[in-house]
């Protein structure tokens, strides 16, 4: 009440005054009138008082820190009063707030804990330029290493007071980041524990006894910038399930999880011969330490085991190009929970490089592309990995390998193509294996979803070369046809545009006639009729696995092998041809009619 009667506050002394009583601000209908009268008041109260200072020794008695820690109002009030162009008393007051731990913890307490730390940003944002904040990007990465990482989740009050005091001072920190972000004294939120102060306030306010207690206000607040700055950090915790700070019996440190690592990747298959222990103590100390400090000891540990010397990234710099840990070791892909750790940390490294990629001041289509061509790496790399055979089970040199499908692969490839249109099609216009195809087909429902753009791809005739075209139109097919539940419109025109590229490379799948080689040939040397000629057979195939109750690409099936069983009677029946050739092109007519008749007998129908 001294501080506003000394700054002649009349509204807020009135509210004050009100909320003393009833607990609440009332309303009569004359707040101007009682405005007026409560100014008179303030006037007459410094008039009587400001010759014995009275009314400045009962206001600086509210800025103590025994007073701060009941209820920091006094400082929030002053410092929004407060007009001065330097650093004056309450700048040292903060400074003396943020160096002392257990004033911390008190003041975070309070409700208003939140209100003194936007107060101070604002309060010093107000000056002309330089603004210097009173937390250093520097100093509160020091502080976020010397937390005691290791007692979370114990009772000791000296750990409790630290994170407090980390806990105002990355706020603080945040809300000057909010206000200045083009200041070269902001920090970088990505190397700091946002996760973990999260969890502290989380588990603070789940203790407290009171429904809007400071932790529960700082919570929203910093909940509320992090979500501005770096939302990949909450969007992570959602998937991680680890928002609650656990305790472990045995303190788990980044060097013990380096080592497992290493020992798994180097050859002592007889500790961790599937790399699950390395995995259980990865997942632990992220549980117990900075999952970003964590997350870069166990990239440098996987990045080391290759044929290359060892880089230190920090984990902004992995943010930024979370393609590095691509450069894994193929060793990486053959353990389960070598594959786990890295795919983990590479789904947290592309939701924040798309957070920076978006919050970048380049337009939004570049942004959209690179993010488009950094997932159909990811995409492809993930793809080969599975359908190879050195995602094995078992690692001795006697066994025989055999194909694994890591479900934690295919949620991630399936997140991709439900979240970036056009993969599956740029994927299919790059050129993919028959087996790497089969594998999308069996895994990934949701690539029908690509089906129009595959289908516009078809029919653009000078994008591709005519065995590009029957290689994606066989793609489409057979996506098409598999997952047409999921997306009806688009399976008909898929199964369309594929079925017209089809009977269009009819003749290159028989040949040239009268001659007795292959004279096709692709820029590499390939034969173009033998790939045609495989495409076609693929494509009928697929065909006559048609649900006979989908009666639309039922009735498109059958005319298509109609058709193509026309045009062998109308080719077998071209004379003027003898010899080897035309006794070979003869056979594969024919192989092709039967080939059409099968399938069409599948279906249900006759020729």
């Amino acid at each position: 009440l001294a501080g506003l009667i000394i700054g002649d506050d009349a509204i807020n002394l009135t509210t004050v005054a009100l909320e003393s009583i009833f607990s609440r601000c009332c309303s009569n209908g004359h707040e101007k009138e009682d405005v007026l009268q409560m100014s008179n008041v303030c006037h007459w109260l410094s008039s009587k008082l400001s010759e014995t200072g009275k009314l400045k020794s009962i206001h600086h008695k509210g800025l103590i820190f025994t007073a701060l820690a009941h209820d920091p109002i006094v400082a929030v009030e002053a410092m929004r009063r407060n007009n001065s162009q330097t650093t004056n008393e309450l700048d040292d007051l903060m400074k003396n707030i943020f160096g002392d731990s257990n004033i911390c913890a008190m003041i975070l307490q309070h409700s208003h804990a939140r209100a003194l730390v936007q107060e101070s940003v604002k309060m010093l944002v107000k000056r002309p330029a330089p603004h210097i904040p009173l937390v250093m990007p520097l100093s509160l990465e020091c502080l976020a290493q010397s937390l005691p990482w290791g007692k979370l989740g114990s009772t000791a009050e000296s750990t409790s007071n630290a994170l407090s005091q980390f806990v105002i001072q990355v706020t603080y920190a945040l809300e000057f980041l909010d206000c200045q972000p083009l200041s070269p004294f902001v920090v970088s939120p990505r190397l700091l524990p946002l996760r973990e102060a999260l969890a502290f306030l989380n588990s603070c306010h789940e203790k407290s006894k009171h429904k809007h207690s400071g932790f529960c206000t700082m919570q929203v607040t910093l909940k509320g910038l992090i979500s501005k700055h770096c939302p990949d950090i909450l969007y992570t915790m959602v998937n991680d399930h680890d928002e609650s700070v656990v305790s472990h019996r045995y303190n788990i440190t980044t060097t013990m999880v380096c080592e497992a690592i290493c020992d798994c990747l180097n050859g002592t298959h007889s500790v961790d011969p599937s790399g699950l222990r390395a995995e259980k103590l990865f997942m632990i100390c992220r549980s117990m330490y900075p999952c970003a400090e964590v997350d870069v000891a166990a990239v440098g540990a996987i990045l080391a085991a290759g044929n290359f010397p060892p880089k230190y990234y920090s984990y902004v710099a992995l943010c930024k190009d979370p393609l590095v840990l691509l450069k894994s070791s193929a060793r990486v892909w053959k353990y389960r929970g070598m594959r786990c750790i890295m795919l983990r940390i590479l789904q947290a490294l592309m939701s924040a490089n798309e957070c920076i990629a978006t919050q970048s001041p380049v337009a939004e289509s570049i942004a959209s592309e690179y993010l488009a061509a950094r997932d159909i790496i990811i995409f492809r790399s993930i793809v080969f990995a599975c359908t190879s055979a050195f995602i094995t089970e078992g690692r001795g040199s006697g066994e025989k390998l055999h194909a694994r499908h890591c479900m934690m692969c295919v949620n991630m490839i399936r997140s991709i193509t439900s979240k970036r249109r056009g993969v599956i099609a740029a994927l299919i216009e790059q050129g993919l294996p028959d087996i790497c195809i089969d594998w999308i087909v069996e895994f990934v429902p949701e690539s029908i979803s690509d089906a129009l753009i595959i289908a516009s791809l078809l029919s653009e005739k000078g994008s591709l070369t005519a065995t590009e075209r029957l290689t994606a139109a066989s793609a489409g097919l057979r996506i098409a046809v598999a997952h047409s539940a999921r997306g009806e419109l688009g399976a008909k025109m898929l199964v369309s545009a594929s079925t017209a590229v089809l009977l269009d490379s009819f003749t290159l799948v028989i040949g040239p006639i009268g001659v007795p080689v292959s004279i096709l040939r692709e820029d590499n040397g390939e034969d173009v009729t033998n790939i045609c000629r495989e495409k076609m057979f693929r494509m009928i195939t697929v065909l006559s696995t048609i649900n006979p109750k989908n009666k639309y690409l039922k009735n498109e099936a059958s005319i298509t092998l109609s058709k193509i069983a026309a045009l062998c009677k109308s080719e077998n029946a071209v004379g003027g041809v003898s010899g080897v050739a035309a006794s070979k092109r003869k056979i594969l007519l024919k192989e092709i009619w039967d080939t059409c008749v099968q399938a069409n007998t599948a279906l249900g129908g006759a020729m």
